[in-house]
């Protein structure tokens, strides 16, 4: 009858939607072993098969993901003090990064953590842990985060290093998926309660039924965007990215850097690829020498050159 077939579509649905978790889960806890160091190498397949990716050149680029990454990082000392942190954490909380510098972590942690956030750090000393509180803003607001908490050693003296995650979307979509999960377990009920009574009671709640199929077809879809995004923050990104080694030779470029310096998508340059300085210009037109290049520049001085512009 129509009312098994829709309760046949129903647990399909159902099905489908718990594959989904499975898999969105599956790639949290990938990227999650990624951010915390337990992986060394990925192995990709792709249409010649499988490749080997090794994690190098981190020691020269640790600074700059550190400052760029979407969560916050800090370390403390043995007191609790905070010994640095990145401009993420800073701007989570509200605080210029000078007033963060030196203050206990505690200080930015809600009323309500603080014994969480107390407990936590004493754990960490001997054991890699993770745990959820809330900080609290210069504006007094509550912002959930996730802590993950690993010991380092610092030239000798040992320090903790603290990763921190805003779970403010993740919660937000933790309760619309509960909110849409008891409207699942609502319709089933309903669905149960339909199959007990009459025929006039079933096409009475035959509407109500299909409104709730399709909002569960959305909730399987956005679920899918979602993975579908993950994948793609790994993969791409909207600037243009490149890292050149000390004997000035490109040794990496991301999908959107190969494009502007006209190189192949699959050429390989991790043995470093030396680039045509007669393909620069100054603003002007004229021909940029060696020397003046922004990345010689910081190659050569040691210091960062932030904001220059030439031609290619």
């Amino acid at each position: 009858t129509e009312l098994e077939a829709m309760r046949t579509r129903l647990e399909e649905l159902q099905a489908e939607l718990n594959e989904t978790r499975f898999r969105l889960e599956e790639a949290t806890d990938t990227i999650e072993a990624i951010r915390l160091g337990e992986v060394d190498a990925l192995v990709v397949k792709n249409e010649e098969g499988h490749q080997l990716y090794t994690l190098k050149s981190v020691d020269r680029s640790y600074r700059i993901f550190i400052e760029q990454m979407n969560e916050g990082a800090m370390t403390l000392d043995p007191g609790g003090s905070i010994l640095y942190c990145n401009s993420r954490f800073a701007e989570l909380i509200g605080y210029p990064l000078e007033k963060v510098f030196g203050q206990l972590l505690q200080r930015f942690v809600s009323g309500g953590s603080r014994e969480v956030c107390k407990a936590l750090i004493a754990e960490a000393w001997t054991s890699n842990i993770q745990g959820e509180l809330n900080l609290v803003t210069t504006t007094g607001t509550e912002v959930p985060v996730l802590l993950s908490l690993k010991t380092l050693n610092l030239d000798g003296e040992l320090s903790l290093s603290i990763i921190i995650t805003d779970l403010s979307r993740h919660k937000e979509s933790q309760k619309q998926l509960l909110e849409k999960n008891a409207q699942l377990e609502q319709a089933q009920l309903i669905a149960q309660d339909l199959n007990a009574n009459l025929e006039y009671t079933v096409k009475a709640r035959t509407h109500e039924l299909e409104k709730t199929v399709r909002e569960k077809i959305a909730i399987a879809e956005e679920l899918r965007r979602n993975q579908e995004q993950l994948s793609l923050i790994l993969e791409t990104m909207a600037e243009g990215v490149s890292i050149m080694n000390i004997d000035g030779k490109l040794t990496y470029a991301n999908p959107m850097a190969r494009e502007i310096l006209g190189l192949k998508q699959d050429q390989n340059i991790e043995g470093g690829f030396v680039p045509q300085w007669s393909n620069y210009f100054r603003v002007d037109g004229s021909p940029l020498p060696e020397a003046e290049h922004p990345m010689m520049i910081a190659m050569t001085t040691g210091q960062p050159a932030y904001d220059a512009e030439v031609g290619i």
